[in-house]
């Protein structure tokens, strides 16, 4: 599986630089061309859907990863 196929998101609590912790993830079908933080907590993406070929965007609260 490549990242063309499923494109994976990851929430990481780095308030330790020196013990970052992965805390949660998302599987996404296609892949993100472009992530930007958007406020306070919400992460906007653009990308691609493998299947369609669609472009897809989306919105990401990232409190509730």
């Amino acid at each position: 599986m490549t990242f063309k196929e499923i494109d994976p998101l990851f929430a990481v609590d780095v308030s330790d630089p020196e013990k970052p912790v992965a805390m949660s993830y998302l599987k996404i079908s296609g892949f993100s061309e472009y992530l930007h933080v958007y406020g306070d907590g919400l992460l906007f993406g653009l990308g691609r859907d493998t299947d369609s070929n669609f472009v897809k965007l989306f919105m990401f609260n990232t409190r509730r990863l």
